[in-house]
């Protein structure tokens, strides 16, 4: 990663989830002095990596796909940097007559040793400051003004990019970008309960993954078969429905019953488990995607994006970062601020940032 320019401009990037990092990976490899603001621990958003004594979970995104060439090129990078590895699990699907092979075959791509790893890998040597929360931004004199919950100066940005799930979005928009605020506010997301199971023994399936057919689970992987990760832990998603009926739920009842349920569709009811715990994704599966790259306010020099402006999948997070990032640049290369509150495809915005992008955000370095 390059040094920022003597006249970099300052550009501050509120999330640290995928389409966060590589927005600002294009930006600062392309010069801008970037600063990105998170609340979480750590980055990656939903690509996350649960650690416990007995084992390792991914207990958001299980895996991505590469089907557009943006992704594709920066997957090449990150597997000769001993990033990500192919996963390519036998998968099966479960419906009320039992379990029937599935004949999906496609390459599925994971971060080693867990999902988390493709943040941390994103992330290095950016400014990222965890554990912030950041108060509703102020649009003043030309810049944006942020500061933390606390009232504490966050500093002063020529350029702001929002990457938050679509609701947090919208409130940290509502004021100055009430525009960008009202398309945000208009997506639905549907919640999704992630149970981890740590197994006594290995559980007597022959499949490494399954589909589910019905409302109430609707995927589950052994974690354990995922390339650099061991041991019999499986990761359980909830499907929609049944999340909705228990969204607030203890956690430690949602892991019970949905264990059970777990174990009443794949025939697993004799074997005991080690580990049970239970995790709430309120911002999962998105209802409603946006179909654009990115939002884009030139007037305030303010981007919007994350996986809900194209579908909750880590392809679509990327290429929204990378499509908010071009908007930037090209924005900060012109010195213009013309148009507002426009959305932006994955054309020739996008593709102002992609000489840089990949450099940036695929790189090995």
């Amino acid at each position: 990663m390059s040094d920022s320019r003597p006249d970099a401009r300052r550009i501050a990037v509120i999330g640290a989830g995928i389409a966060g990092l590589s927005c600002a990976r294009a930006l600062a490899g392309a010069g801008e002095a970037v600063t990105v603001v998170d609340r979480g621990r750590g980055p990656g958003g939903r690509s996350a990596t649960r650690r416990t004594e007995l084992g390792s979970f991914d207990h958001g995104a299980q895996y991505f796909t590469a089907d557009r060439e943006p992704l594709r090129r920066a997957v090449t990078s990150w597997v000769e940097a001993g990033v990500v590895a192919a996963w390519q699990p036998r998968i099966g699907r479960v419906d009320a007559h039992g379990i029937t092979a599935s004949p999906d075959r496609r390459t599925r791509w994971v971060a080693t040793p867990g999902m988390s790893a493709l943040g941390g890998h994103l992330g290095r040597d950016l400014d990222v400051r965890r554990r912030t929360r950041v108060a509703v931004p102020v649009y003043r004199h030309g810049q944006w003004w942020l500061h933390d919950d606390g009232g504490n100066a966050l500093g002063r940005y020529d350029a702001l990019v929002v990457a938050a799930p679509a609701p947090q979005a919208a409130e940290l928009l509502s004021a100055a970008a009430p525009a960008l605020a009202a398309q945000a506010a208009s997506v639905r997301y549907a919640p999704t309960w992630a149970l981890m199971l740590d197994f006594a023994s290995p559980p007597a399936l022959d499949y490494d993954a399954l589909f589910f057919d019905g409302d109430d689970i609707r995927w589950a992987a052994a974690n354990g078969s995922k390339p650099g990760r061991h041991g019999a832990t499986w990761v359980v998603h909830a499907a929609p429905p049944w999340t909705r009926r228990h969204v607030d739920d203890a956690a430690d009842d949602v892991a019970t019953d949905l264990a059970q349920t777990f174990a009443d569709l794949t025939g697993l009811s004799g074997h005991s488990t080690t580990t049970r715990c239970a995790h709430r994704w309120l911002y999962s599966l998105v209802d409603n995607p946006l179909q654009v790259g990115a939002l884009w306010d030139a007037a305030q020099r303010v981007a919007v994006c994350g996986d809900w402006c194209q579908g909750a999948r880590i392809e679509g997070a990327f290429d929204s970062g990378i499509a908010a990032a071009g908007f930037v640049l090209r924005d900060l290369a012109a010195g213009s601020a013309t148009s507002s509150a426009q959305p932006a495809d994955d054309g020739a915005a996008a593709r102002a940032a992609q000489r840089e992008r990949l450099r940036q955000s695929g790189s090995g370095r």
